[in-house]
């Protein structure tokens, strides 16, 4: 929470701060639009809900400077119902992203821009396992926030005066939160309080419209 609370926070003052600026622009990732969700083989038949709402961009330009917050959400879940056995397990899993980037524009014409700047923002993710069998049921809910932050670099170039395709390589670090566990209406500790970290390059493919 305190992790959400924080980008909330900056997205909230940088908005304020470019309230007068010139140019605006909503944009999409075309990557994560046509990625697939990593589905367990076993369970891709299996599968009754999948809502996708992949990252969409705001994009704020003023003075060579750009401000750009993002988010999205994922949804998926998926049923085995073992109906000659009297048992089924239901599992949801639910993404929710929020971020923002600040970037100094390098080098800019009329054509065609490279910036250079900094990512930051949370991973959010909540995990719904329920069992129901003929003598007992049970539920787990797993819950999760990582915050991350890194390195940007892109390059942005305009099809029209309003409509524009870019690339960006980012280097991220996430650092991991700590699973909170709650079984059957029963808070739980049954997990170590473990924290870490991990980094992850990427290559996104943006497409923005200019309002």
């Amino acid at each position: 929470m305190k992790n959400i609370t924080i980008v909330l926070f900056v997205f909230l003052a940088a908005t304020q701060s470019f309230a007068e600026s010139n140019k605006y622009a909503v944009g999409m990732n075309l990557v994560e639009l046509f990625q697939e969700f990593d589905f367990p083989n076993q369970y891709e038949s299996e599968i009754y809900d999948y809502i996708k709402f992949p990252i969409l961009y705001g994009t704020v330009i003023t003075n060579n400077f750009r401000i750009e917050p993002e988010f999205s959400f994922w949804r998926y879940s998926h049923k085995d119902d073992f109906s000659s056995e009297s048992y089924s397990q239901e599992n949801t899993l639910s993404i929710f992203h929020l971020g923002i980037g600040f970037s100094k524009i390098l080098k800019n014409n009329e054509k065609s821009n490279t910036y250079l700047g900094i990512k930051l923002g949370i991973n959010s993710m909540s995990s719904t396992s329920k069992f129901n069998g003929e003598a007992s049921s049970n539920k787990t809910e797993t819950k999760r926030t990582d915050f991350y932050t890194g390195p940007a670099l892109g390059t942005e170039y305009f099809l029209t005066d309003q409509l524009s395709l870019g690339s960006e390589f980012q280097f991220l670090i996430t650092f991991l939160g700590k699973d909170k566990v709650e079984q059957s209406n029963q808070q739980t500790n049954n997990r170590p309080d473990e924290s870490g970290s991990l980094s992850k390059s990427k290559l996104l493919l943006y497409l923005r419209l200019y309002l």
